[in-house]
């Protein structure tokens, strides 16, 4: 094998294999694939719990549905420990992902073309950011790419909404189901920033 493979895959298995494969996939990223522009950017790490960003929510006026309140409620529910800013870029399910009208995609298989495309899945903190920092600019309903957190017996994706004049951070069991993903659906995911 050559000496640069056995180093990289050193590398890899080290301590900080995790950081050293993620640096790697941000620049194949960046240097293989023509991303989108920025659609928002949120700031992640600004609650120091769940509970915040709850209440947050609903100081602003947002609706939180039931299974999106539990998931909020979770004692894991992944929050960033530090600040931190994601830029996120908005992908149709049809156009940008090639899931033409009325095919069967299931949520795996929105994820890997969501990553194959050089984009990064969600912290799911970004779906209750995107009401608490975007709000005015949630105008229909928009899929937070980010893996599953699982509730009882559902696997569950969050989404924001807007219904009336009412922005809602809502929940799918869409991992388990066989639901049809419409070409106008819209997924938000993380778009990798420049390597300098």
């Amino acid at each position: 094998m050559d000496k640069s493979l056995v180093a990289i895959e050193a590398l890899l298995k080290g301590p900080n294999g995790s950081k050293v494969q993620e640096k790697l996939e941000e620049i194949i990223s960046q240097n293989k694939f023509d991303l989108k522009a920025v659609w928002l950017t949120v700031n992640l790490g600004t609650y120091k719990n769940s509970q915040r960003i709850l209440g947050a929510l609903q100081a602003l006026g947002h609706k939180v549905y039931e299974l999106a309140e539990k998931m909020l409620s979770l004692p894991k529910f992944p929050i960033e420990s530090e600040e931190a800013e994601r830029d996120l870029v908005e992908l149709s399910v049809g156009d940008d992902l090639g899931f033409k009208e009325e095919a069967k995609a299931n949520w795996d298989m929105i994820c890997k073309k969501v990553v194959s495309l050089g984009y990064k899945l969600c912290p799911p903190e970004v779906g209750p950011m995107l009401l608490i920092q975007h709000g005015k600019q949630i105008n229909k309903i928009r899929w937070v790419a980010m893996k599953p957190i699982k509730i009882g017996d559902y696997s569950l994706v969050l989404c924001v909404d807007l219904d009336g004049d009412v922005r809602w951070l809502d929940t799918n069991d869409f991992v388990d189901s066989d639901d049809v993903w419409f070409s106008g659906y819209v997924v938000v995911a993380v778009r990798p920033r420049k390597v300098s």
